[in-house]
């Protein structure tokens, strides 16, 4: 579980730098639209970690080895 909160924070991690820089540049070169996309970014973020990363239920009859 800690593996895949991890990896959807490192996912996270090139939009925010790369995708803070694109909008830095076009939107005039002011911080208050890249705190914006950064904080819905991180919002997903938290959502996808909190809501879809639950543990997947054991299927019955299946034999783990």
């Amino acid at each position: 579980m800690l593996v895949q909160r991890l990896a959807v924070l490192i996912f996270t991690m090139v939009p925010a730098i790369i995708g803070g820089g694109i909008i830095y540049k076009y939107t005039g070169e002011t911080y208050t639209w890249v705190v914006i996309y950064e904080i819905i970014l991180y919002a997903l973020a938290v959502l996808f970690i909190t809501k879809g990363m639950e543990a997947p239920k054991e299927i019955e009859g299946s034999a783990h080895h």
